[in-house]
């Protein structure tokens, strides 16, 4: 039987290399569909974890698919990567850091394609889920697979997930899908096709990889331009979130949002990517990646500013959002991580933080006796502030000064409760 054949009545065997943040995720949403799927980790512990039915990452939805597909016997999660050579299809979805240098490191990918290569059998497809620089499937994954001798598929499809909503955006966003060849192309295709509701476009792998990290370019770029907008209006003493909402009036203008930095595994990564592929010097983008990271440091001015006002000495600080996002668990990257790391450096000795979320401080003792209130998260908690929730938190700092990294707090509410606010670009 052939793999498309293999592919139409699901019997064809799916191995996944990788089961992180979208590897086992992907693998259950695969197994739900009717796949039998081996998922492979060098974490022994999570894969005994997932074997129990035990959902590794907290996602809405995933513990009760990953419990369903591992009870059915079509999700079994091991560290053995010679199943792949039983495996018709083999997904990778290892991690691709940058170096300090901005440079990609593909030490994990390579390591995993070695294996691949050392294990896979004849006419297998192999489909590449990493983000990676355009021009890796080419110049660097499929040399390492050709060491095999045999005949395979290749193809790269980049996830395109937002952590809080990873099942309905795997299964319903749409999907690129780039072969080195048309048959992989096709292969490929057949496969997410049988899973996924939205669109599934064919391409070339260079396409398909240039997307991916276009997309996040573009946000990363927006977001630098809204935090350029947020400084001159610093200046200028206007309120940029004003301008914007009024700019983004006109049919043709989306301006994103300013704020303290940006987080999560994909766009401070991904334009690094981009400028890898190219010996040109993209100083647009550079330049964008390098304000989004400034605005860390333009937290700790604000303070710096706020310190002056007061005529105070800073003590201890209150850091309220520890995830990259609102509303999720997920801290990669995470700006209140990084302004942690910014006040520690500039010695700031006492810092609390407090995150619903995740594991902190606690609200109360995070507040005590702080000289002021940082915060890097749009948690839903945060924006429910009101005159009353205002007041309390005013009562347990020695000196009620915020500096609101997303726009949380009304800036009204908190001046007529008695605190100096200042917001980025609001200030």
């Amino acid at each position: 039987m052939d793999l498309k054949q293999k592919i139409r009545d699901k019997s064809a065997l799916i191995g996944v290399l990788g089961l992180g943040y979208v590897g086992f995720p992907l693998s259950c949403v695969i197994a739900d569909s009717g796949f039998k799927v081996s998922g492979i980790d060098i974490n022994k512990e999570n894969t005994e974890r997932i074997n129990k039915g035990v959902s590794i990452i907290d996602e809405k939805n995933l513990p009760e698919i990953a419990k369903k597909v591992v009870e059915n016997g079509n999700l079994v999660a091991g560290t053995d990567y010679s199943v792949l050579n039983r495996c018709d299809i083999i997904i990778i979805c290892v991690q691709t850091p940058l170096s300090e240098g901005h440079i990609p490191l593909y030490e994990f990918l390579k390591s995993a394609c070695e294996s691949v290569s050392s294990a896979i059998g004849e006419n297998a497809l192999v489909i590449i889920e990493s983000t990676i620089a355009p021009g890796t499937t080419d110049n660097i994954i499929k040399p390492i697979l050709d060491k095999s001798k045999k005949i395979y598929f290749l193809a790269h499809s980049p996830e395109r997930v937002l952590p809080g909503n990873l099942i309905h955006e795997l299964i319903n966003n749409d999907r690129i899908i780039g072969g080195v060849d048309v048959e992989s192309t096709e292969l490929a295709k057949e496969f997410y096709s049988t899973f996924v509701k939205g669109h599934v476009i064919s391409t070339s792998a260079k396409v398909a990889e240039m997307t991916k990290v276009a997309e996040n370019t573009y946000r990363d770029v927006n977001i630098a331009y809204a935090n350029e907008l947020a400084l001159v209006c610093e200046e200028l003493g206007i309120n940029v979130y004003e301008v914007i909402k009024y700019a983004n009036m006109h049919p043709r203008v989306n301006i994103l949002s300013p704020g303290c930095g940006v987080g999560g595994h994909c766009i401070p990564k991904d334009p690094w990517l981009l400028a890898s592929s190219s010996k040109r010097d993209i100083r647009l983008v550079e330049e964008a990646r390098r304000l989004n990271e400034f605005m860390i440091k333009r937290m700790f001015h604000l303070m710096k500013t706020a310190e002056h006002r007061k005529k105070i000495d800073v003590g201890k600080v209150a850091i309220f959002g520890l995830t990259y996002k609102g509303d999720i668990k997920d801290t990669r990257q995470a700006s209140g991580i990084k302004l942690k790391n910014e006040l520690i450096e500039n010695g700031i000795k006492e810092i609390c933080t407090y995150d619903p979320y995740i594991e902190s401080d606690s609200f109360n003792h995070s507040l005590e006796n702080a000289d002021v209130l940082f915060i890097c998260t749009e948690h839903k908690e945060f924006n429910k502030w009101d005159s009353n929730k205002l007041n309390e938190i005013k009562n347990l700092m020695r000196n009620p000064i915020i500096i609101d990294g997303r726009n949380v707090v009304d800036k009204k509410l908190a001046e007529e409760a008695g605190f100096l606010y200042m917001g980025i670009g609001n200030i």
